[in-house]
């Protein structure tokens, strides 16, 4: 969600954007054959009330109905037509913004997982081996009363949740 309205904001930035951006009204434009060719009606108005009402799982679900409005517009018109070479402009530029997010969002991720590992390993730096368990406790084993006494002692001033 986070990512679809700056994605969408920035997307409607473009020049040529404008008949993207309503559903297309095909009764009043005469294109009767509209509902018969395009299948499932997508605009970037709609993509933005359904980011809204949280319609969408993740970036990927969101990408695909823009993606569907480019794809639509060029499955109805010919090849030759304005519209269809503004469409295939903004999806190529929509690809661009796609692969940059994707790119940037895995960068963060690898970072965060880089992160995470380097404090895995500095956790396990901390652990004992189990060889040094086993020295511990023989060497707990022979302390005396009074020694057990200052060692609980100082385990429990140093770590008061134990």
């Amino acid at each position: 969600f986070l990512k679809m309205l700056p994605f969408l904001n920035q997307l409607e930035k473009e020049p040529n954007i404008g008949p993207f951006l309503e559903p297309v009204d095909w009764k009043a434009l005469g294109l009767q054959d509209y509902p018969k060719i395009v299948k499932k009606p997508m605009d970037l108005r709609t993509i933005r009330e359904r980011v809204k009402q949280g319609g969408y799982a993740n970036f990927d679900m969101f990408y695909a109905d823009v993606q569907l409005v480019w794809n639509n517009c060029k499955s109805y018109n010919i090849a030759e037509s304005e519209i269809y070479r503004m469409a295939e402009d903004l999806e190529r530029t929509s690809k661009k913004m796609y692969k940059k997010m994707i790119s940037s969002t895995k960068k963060k991720r690898d970072e965060k997982e880089e992160k995470s590992q380097e404090e895995d390993e500095e956790d396990e730096e901390g652990d004992i081996s189990f060889d040094e368990r086993i020295k511990f406790t023989d060497y707990v084993r022979k302390l005396t009363i009074e020694q057990m006494t200052t060692l609980v002692k100082m385990i429990q001033d140093t770590s008061p949740g134990v």
